[in-house]
């Protein structure tokens, strides 16, 4: 499997990061069928992340501010996984939660992929990730807030700050 790196991007599941340098994804508008996701504002957003290795006890943490329209991006990120072969069991919501899976084949094996969006507005919710594969279990918590509107100087462009 290849080696996550250290803080993924945020809005890219565990998964997805896992599997990207596997063949093949040709970019799509549309989430598969049957899929509702929640409709989140575009704009300035934080999306603080920690990562949980079980290997390492102790949590990686990054934040990221940018201008995004994380509905897309997540209706972007399904369909690249489907692109790459990955079997996605539907989205289930329950409340103002949104559980999903999905079962991706990679070389020696297979990923298992976990996760619960939590909404709490149109501007806030949580993402809660557990990817398993070859008797390694990684989780990760992004917590994603929109802070406003983007200025336009700044559409597209990304601050990062890392804790070690």
């Amino acid at each position: 499997m290849p080696r996550l790196p250290r803080a993924p991007a945020p809005g890219a599941s565990l998964l997805l990061v896992a599997l990207a340098s596997l063949p093949g994804a040709m970019a799509q508008t549309a989430a598969p069928p049957g899929v509702e996701l929640p409709a989140f504002q575009p704009g300035l957003w934080e999306y603080r992340r920690q990562v949980l290795l079980a290997a390492n006890p102790k949590a990686q943490e990054s934040n990221v501010r940018k201008c995004s329209d994380p509905s897309s991006e997540i209706r972007q990120k399904m369909l690249e996984l489907k692109q790459k072969g990955c079997q996605f069991s539907s989205l289930t919501p329950k409340g103002n939660q949104y559980r999903s899976s999905w079962t991706c084949p990679v070389p020696g094996g297979v990923v298992v992929d976990r996760n619960v969006v939590t909404v709490k507005s149109e501007t806030s919710y949580q993402d809660d990730n557990e990817v398993r594969s070859s008797g390694q279990l990684t989780r990760s918590t992004v917590v994603a807030t929109r802070l406003g509107d983007c200025p336009a100087q700044e559409r597209g462009a990304t601050e990062k700050q890392r804790t070690p």
